[in-house]
């Protein structure tokens, strides 16, 4: 929107937030995000326009708000304060909440009851509210009265229709008699009132129900014929005129109700929210009738600046510098413009794990408007704030990769800027960035440079506002993406892991690294990146003992656990020796039955029943199966495969369809054919017909699993009707085992045809 208000535009814009564009009070809209920004390094507080903080660039419908915008209750807090003004302060903020908010209408007429007469039956917590206490009962009854009829008003002017539903039939506005009788005893009501304050209110239950009843022209010629009871210096007078310019844009009088939004913006702080909301420019033609409305140089800003954040800063930025090049509603604009466009020069990737991502600015997406704005503002100095244009046009020239520019634009917010501390660390994040990007081969006086401010910016005492982290991943990120490209995959690495999963895949990158970690005189560079690298000596000698525990090289394993103290000492969950028909890895986690095992212990296990079942061939069944159970355990479906579970490794990725090459060199913890092979043996060295069968049903366990992990898997054939399954329906039909198998396993009943 650079030169005209595109209907189409602004209504795509915004009606992922205005689904209820007209109901100022009650307008409710929630954020799609539960922070405030994905990819920013520029801090809007450096901007120090705290008052408009709610509309800094945000995910969520307003900045620093969590899930949903609750406007119904927004103003509970200036109404009780207000309510406590008309009571002299001589009523307990506790006492007041209690009448004002949680009574009911019952108790609400207890209450004049017993003021009329004191011998009348009321509970004692009603009793003993200070607010019957308060000295005027002529008063006190008045007030009771109003708010008698102000809970009547309520489910009408709270009703909101569940988001999920298009049944609006319990919507009690349906009820129109009840709300003509509401209005007749408001207006009444009004009449009979002594206290000016409940006359006030009294005004603005009327104007609220004719609103509500749709009655729209008759709220506004309402709201006019008593402008003057509206003259006090509460909030009433501004949410009463917000009817109005609801009723205004229901009438499609969008001018008028525009207008009055924007006044309600300025004038009452806590109607922000609700009248930005409410907001809704139609295109050019009721924009221009809208500031030809307007009385003052600062009610036409006020209406640019609503605009400028409702759908296009930089026009609006322009047109208030021309009206007034000190107005404080730039400040605001400029750093929402910064961080809108931030979202299009960082890259889309910055937070993902795509390998093949650049961290590099996006040059061509920064708005150059914006920026070319910025450095006449900086020149010209005439602003309320002339270090913000100066940050501003340093920041967007590092985007840019202009970073002289940006150095001489920076020196200069630095300057203007006094000593603000938020500002100066600002300035000094953006000079990081410069180095960074500056940073052309290896080096190392640039690296010990690039130590210090990257070992400040990491620090946790700069001002809360600063976008540090964001600041620092970046930088890692996009050096570890340069010593990339320069060759030396190592310091990449410890940069940024995330650039290249597969290095810890490749023995020569494990050992270059394990080596850079041993090596004995580091530069302060080196020993900061390795703080940054996320896996440790230990874990390194861990994952690569447990390569080689999935390749059944057992004892090669123990021994490179050994080579790295603290390495294998993970304890497991359960006995990996323990196996059932049904697999149950919680039943296992809690059972007292079974042994505990460590990682190293579980080996040195494999270790020995292997020794045992070459020395003992009688028993050698025995051991064979043991074996097997172990290294079904290990498996993905057993009760240890957190063996696999390194901090080199993502179990999450869960099992689904790979050829067996895949499953070998990247999901080894998926395979069970070595454990199939274990109940082979097991198998073949008995005679017992129930060992043999109980091996022989594990053995088809694990070649329903391998099916499972398969290409070939289909949920319409979910059982494979293998060897073993068919051995056992052959071989075993008289064993007891064979039963056990047909209660429990519904896999071999629907194999059998069973039901």
């Amino acid at each position: 929107m650079k030169n005209r208000i595109s209907k189409r535009f602004l209504i795509t814009i915004v009606s992922s937030v205005l689904t209820v564009a007209t109901v100022i009070v009650f307008a409710c809209a929630g954020g799609d995000d539960f922070s405030d920004f994905y990819k920013s390094f520029f801090a809007p507080e450096t901007s120090h326009t705290d008052e408009a903080k709610p509309f800094y660039r945000s995910f969520q419908t307003f900045y620093g708000s969590q899930y949903f915008y609750d406007a119904i209750h927004e103003l509970d807090s200036t109404n009780l304060d207000e309510w406590k003004t008309f009571f002299n302060t001589k009523v307990t903020g506790k006492d007041l909440n209690y009448i004002v908010y949680q009574s009911r209408i019952g108790e609400i007429d207890t209450c004049i009851f017993y003021l009329k007469n004191n011998s009348y039956p009321i509970k004692p917590y009603l009793k003993k509210n200070s607010v019957l206490a308060f000295e005027d009962k002529n008063l006190i009854r008045e007030f009771l009265f109003y708010l008698g009829f102000a809970k009547r008003c309520e489910p009408f002017a709270t009703y909101t229709r569940e988001w999920w539903s298009d049944d609006n039939s319990n919507d009690p506005r349906l009820d129109t008699a009840s709300m003509r009788k509401l209005l007749t005893g408001g207006k009444k009501s009004l009449l009979n009132a002594k206290s000016p304050f409940l006359k006030e209110r009294y005004a603005f239950q009327v104007t609220r129900l004719y609103y509500q009843m749709g009655l729209y022209d008759g709220c506004i010629s309402f709201y006019n014929d008593n402008k003057a009871l509206f003259a006090s210096q509460t909030s009433l007078p501004y949410r009463a005129l917000g009817y109005v310019a609801a009723s205004y844009y229901k009438l499609e009088m969008y001018s008028h109700a525009n207008y009055i939004y924007a006044q309600l913006f300025d004038k009452c702080e806590v109607m922000r929210k609700t009248s930005f909301l409410s907001f809704h420019p139609q295109d050019e033609e009721d924009w221009n009738e809208a500031l030809d409305m307007t009385k003052t140089s600062r009610e036409k800003e006020v209406l640019w600046q609503l605009l400028g954040i409702y759908a296009d800063p930089v026009r609006a930025m322009k047109e208030i510098y021309a009206l007034n090049p000190k107005s404080d509603l730039l400040d605001l604009l400029v750093a929402r413009a910064v961080n809108i466009n931030e979202e299009e020069f960082i890259p889309g990737d910055y937070y993902g794990d795509n390998e093949n991502a650049s961290y590099m600015l996006i040059k061509k997406n920064v708005d150059t408007e914006l920026l070319s704005f910025s450095e006449q503002l900086a020149a010209a100095g005439k602003t309320n704030k002339p270090y913000l244009w100066n940050l501003v046009a340093g920041y967007l020239q590092l985007a840019q990769g202009n970073y002289k520019q940006s150095e001489k634009f920076l020196s200069k917010a630095e300057l203007l800027s006094k000593g603000d501390k938020l500002v100066t660390e600002q300035i000094r994040s953006f000079r990081i960035m410069n180095k960074v990007e500056e940073y052309l081969k290896p080096d190392p006086k640039t690296e010990e440079a690039l130590t210090k401010e990257l070992s400040w910016i990491e620090k946790e005492d700069q001002e809360p506002e600063l976008r540090a982290g964001g600041i620092l991943y970046w930088a890692l990120s996009r050096l570890g993406e340069k010593y990339r490209s320069w060759g030396d995959s190592v310091k990449a690495q410890c940069l940024d892991y995330r650039q290249n999963k597969n290095f810890y895949y490749n023995p020569q990158n494990m050992e270059a690294l394990i080596a850079f970690m041993d090596k004995p005189a580091k530069t302060n560079f080196e020993k900061f990146i390795l703080t940054h690298h996320p896996y440790s000596r230990e874990d390194l000698f861990n994952y690569k003992a447990i390569v080689l525990i999935y390749q059944y090289k057992f004892r090669e394993a123990l021994a490179m656990f050994d080579a790295c103290k603290g390495s294998g000492d993970g304890a497991l969950l359960a006995d990996p020796f323990i196996i059932h028909i049904n697999d149950c890895h919680d039943c296992d986690y809690i059972s007292p039955n079974g042994d505990s095992y460590t990682s190293y212990t579980l080996v040195q296990k494999l270790i020995e029943l292997e020794d045992k079942a070459v020395k003992d061939s009688k028993n050698a069944a025995r051991y064979y199966f043991q074996i097997a159970n172990g290294l079904y355990n290990i498996t993905y479906f057993g009760n240890a495969h957190h063996v696999f579970a390194s901090e080199l490794i993502d179990l999450s990725v869960g099992y689904f369809y790979f050829d067996a090459a895949e499953v070998t060199q990247y999901y080894p913890y998926l395979d069970c054919r070595k454990a199939m092979e274990y109940y082979q043996k097991a198998m073949n060295a008995s005679a017992d017909k129930e060992f043999k069968a109980k091996c022989c049903f594990m053995a088809a366990k694990c070649e329903q699993n391998q099916y499972f992990i398969s290409p070939e898997f289909s949920y319409d054939r979910s059982i494979r009707s293998g060897v073993f399954f068919r051995q056992l329906k052959t071989d075993y039909p008289k064993t007891k085992y064979y039963q056990e198998i047909i209660k429990e396993c519904g896999y071999f009943r629907k194999f059998l045809g069973m039901k």
